[in-house]
């Protein structure tokens, strides 16, 4: 994973933490971070990293940071599904689209069970269609999605109006 650029604060963050808020984050990051240095390369120090990324995402809003601990705990379970949300939250809010979808396609490697899987197909034909361009590929997988969950009346509207705006009618066809 590459890491986003640097941002001052996550978006819709109300205030910036104190001097004193900081300084407890600073200090519980370098308690966690000796800690999973200490587990390494036992998978479960994975967990250890995710918290580490949420720390740095939410209350210091440093996403270059909180990609490099996602990466690490990626690195260590890389089907730990929490972790691969949190840093496609962060790819997703710089716009790094490629990246968001290796992150998909790794959390539907990791999925089991044919609705959650139809949705992440959804998200990544959503990814491909609106922020790619690749409308040829985004009717692939949204067809992989209906396959998977044919008689889903949600995924069903949402890929309507996918379609529809698009102006694909003969996909339009095919669902109805």
């Amino acid at each position: 994973m590459t890491a986003p650029p640097e941002r001052e604060a996550p978006v819709g963050r109300p205030t910036a933490p104190s001097e004193t808020e900081v300084a407890e984050v600073r200090a519980r990051i370098a308690a966690l971070e000796r800690e999973a240095r200490s587990l390494e390369p036992d998978p479960r120090s994975a967990r250890l990293y995710h918290e580490l990324g949420l720390l740095w995402e939410r209350p210091l809003g440093n996403l270059r940071a909180a990609a490099a601990a996602f990466q690490s705990a990626y690195r260590l379970a890389p089907r730990f599904v929490e972790n691969l949300r949190s840093a496609r939250r962060i790819f997703s809010d710089v716009g790094n689209w490629p990246m968001v979808l290796q992150l998909l396609d790794a959390e539907l490697a990791a999925t089991e069970g044919a609705r959650p899987r139809a949705a992440l197909l959804f998200e990544k034909a959503e990814v491909l269609a609106d922020r790619l361009d690749r409308w040829d590929d985004a009717t692939e997988v949204l067809t992989a999605a209906l396959e998977l969950e044919p008689a889903d009346l949600g995924l069903l509207v949402q890929a309507e109006g996918m379609l529809a705006a698009h102006g694909d009618v003969a996909g339009l066809l095919r669902v109805q």
